[in-house]
């Protein structure tokens, strides 16, 4: 649920709840056969499931970044245990929720740098990737055939 966060309007970090819905009415559309995304009798144009799905895959990417250096410079400080706490730890700041395992203040210089940059990610990142992919309307004076491809 951190991940996730607020509503669009709020300042919640995270994905979003509008983009998780999204997501999620497209697998609905899709393990029924469906090639459009519906909602209340209305359809949910593709260029807003491609913001949902670019949001959350940036999104994961990043925290897992984030993680990933948390790991590298904060796990021998915290021995065994280090994984499930800086996993928390990455994922709250994400959503800028905080909450803490009692892990942020033992971290190094370091790590609370890359906590700081993941909270900045997090608040403005999804945000900003979305308003970067729906106002950058890039006319193409090519159009290919399409080609379908076998997914999965």
């Amino acid at each position: 649920l951190m991940f996730i966060g607020g509503a669009p309007g709020s300042t919640a970090g995270g994905i979003k709840i509008t983009a998780m819905v999204v997501l999620f009415l497209t697998i609905v559309a899709m393990l029924r056969g469906r090639r459009e995304t519906d909602l209340f009798d209305r359809t949910i144009p593709v260029a807003v499931v491609r913001e949902a799905t670019v949001i959350f895959s940036l999104s994961i990417v990043a925290v897992l970044f984030f993680f990933g250096l948390l790991l590298l410079t904060e796990a021998p400080a915290f021995g065994t245990d280090a994984t499930d706490r800086l996993l928390f730890e990455t994922f709250s700041a994400f959503g800028t929720v905080g909450l803490s395992l009692d892990t942020t203040p033992h971290l190094t210089s370091a790590g609370r740098l890359i906590v700081i940059l993941c909270m900045y990610i997090g608040r403005l990142g999804p945000l900003t990737a979305a308003l970067v992919i729906g106002t950058q309307d890039v006319g193409q004076r090519i159009r290919y055939p399409e080609e379908e491809v076998v997914v999965g």
